[in-house]
Formats: structure tokens, sequence, C-alpha cells
């Protein structure tokens, strides 16, 4: 067995190094259509994907006593400057994990413009829920057919019912 040091990644019998400041880019495979009549079991998506530098910003969130805090809001922006004026942009958001951490990876400009950024953090994700109780189409106490109601014209319900999707049912 390998022994697996440092900043390595195990997997399998392998320690797999991790590229320098590289990401990779995010890709969509092609439509994959599932219905009645399919025959396969497994289905085998492959996709390409590019690989881009980056610089991982990260952090850890913590109170005024010095506790982490979980479950906060945390927004990386992008300063603009529009005129005199200085406006942000919203590039990603996330949630810090249950010791207050969180990270962003920010692609390395081919250009020469010096980017500037801010993290906001805001309330915690935590706190008193809603529950709703009933989607728009119940399939356990609804007459009508979720799939005649989420068919192409949308509006249109078997049971000569009518709904919008603006319909409140909780």
């Amino acid at each position: 067995m390998m022994e697996v040091t440092g900043m390595d990644n195990y997997c399998g019998d392998v320690a797999v190094k991790p590229d320098n400041c590289e990401y990779v880019e995010g890709n969509v495979s092609k439509r994959i259509e599932v219905d009645k009549h399919t025959k396969a079991c497994e289905i085998r998506v492959d996709i390409e994907v590019a690989k881009r530098k980056t610089v991982r910003l990260w952090g850890q969130i913590k109170d005024c006593k010095g506790k982490p805090v979980p479950c906060a809001l945390v927004k990386l922006v992008k300063e603009v400057k529009k005129g005199c004026k200085i406006e942000y942009e919203g590039v990603a958001h996330g949630i810090t994990d249950c010791l207050g951490f969180y990270q962003f990876d920010l692609c390395v400009p081919d250009d020469d413009y010096v980017y500037k950024f801010r993290v906001f953090v805001s309330k915690q994700a935590t706190g008193k829920e809603i529950v709703i109780k009933k989607a728009v189409c119940d399939p356990c106490d609804h007459p009508c057919s979720c799939n005649d109601y989420h068919s192409s014209n949308n509006n249109n319900c078997s049971c000569n019912e009518q709904h919008s999707p603006n319909d409140s049912y909780f």
C-alpha cells in the first residue's frame, strides 16, 4: 500500500497529487431521455471538462466570542466601478459548514486588469421554518393527475379543474 502524505488525495492504490491551482470548469451532458420504454438499467454519461487556473479564497466565520458560525450565508461579490460609484455584482454564494468554514474558487484572469472582491456574511440560514403542506399538484390528495398538470400547456388537468402555477394550496 502506498503512503499518502501532505495534500495528496488517496484514490484506491494510487496517490493523486492535486493540480497546481486548477479547478475543473463545469460542463453539461447532452439531454438524457428516460421513459417507460427505456430498456437500460444503467446509463453511463462521460463528460469532458476543461481545467482553468484558480485561486482558492477561503476562511472561517466566527462570532464576537470567537466561536465558529455554522450555516451562515456567505456571498462573494466583485467590485465594479460605474462612474464615480462602486457597485457590487454577485459572483457566488454558499453556506458555511459546521465549523464556520467557507471557500470560493476564483478564476485567474487572462488580462492585466486587477479584479477586486469582497465577502459579505449575513444571517445564519437556520431558525424557524415555514412548512408548505401541499404542492400545486398533490398526487395523494388531488383528483387531477400530476402528469396532466406538468404537461406542455401546464394548465390542463384531466379532471376539468383549471390550475395556474400561482394557485395556493397550503
